[in-house]
């Protein structure tokens, strides 16, 4: 994929080009920002970039919905990735705000609160020799818990069902 005299990607032809990024596309879900990115290393510009991507998305080869929902359902499930992180993530990735709200709809409240919690005891189980009050072992699973990408209210209502730690 790298030309040899240097670490800049090969430049694709045309003709080429629709071929290796339906490949691209076939292993896993891609934003258009990441198949963007992709077709502009290797040369593809302006008309024909546009092009390619239209016909990406008319054959739904790549569809943005589908890219979210899945990005949604995997980062919350193996990461326990909070909402807020969730929605960054897609921002950046530049997903409309409606497909955004859409894709979210996939992560189920009463499993949020319960991988909420589940997160609270884990984290307290790590640290409760280390912190030295209550306040303290509090202060530190919020302050996790919201690097994570979880609400305020989200951990005060999932502390509220634990109860005291």
């Amino acid at each position: 994929m790298f030309s040899e005299d240097s670490k800049q990607p090969v430049k694709w032809q045309k003709s080429e080009a629709y071929d290796r990024i339906v490949n691209y596309c076939s292993y896993q879900e891609r934003s258009l920002k990441d198949i963007r990115s992709k077709l502009i290393s290797h040369g593809i510009y302006h008309n024909d970039l546009e092009d390619l991507i239209n016909q990406l998305v008319e054959e739904n080869i790549v569809n943005e919905l589908r890219y979210a929902s899945s990005f949604v359902r995997s980062k919350f499930k193996y990461n326990h990735w909070g909402k807020n992180k969730i929605l960054g993530e897609l921002r950046f990735e530049q997903i409309p705000n409606s497909t955004i709200l859409k894709a979210m709809e996939e992560i189920d409240e009463k499993e949020y609160l319960l991988v909420t919690k589940s997160l609270i005891k884990k984290k307290a189980k790590s640290i409760q020799k280390s912190a030295a009050s209550p306040v303290i072992l509090r202060k530190k699973i919020f302050s996790f818990l919201v690097q994570k990408g979880f609400s305020y209210d989200d951990i005060n209502l999932a502390f509220e069902g634990i109860g005291k730690l």
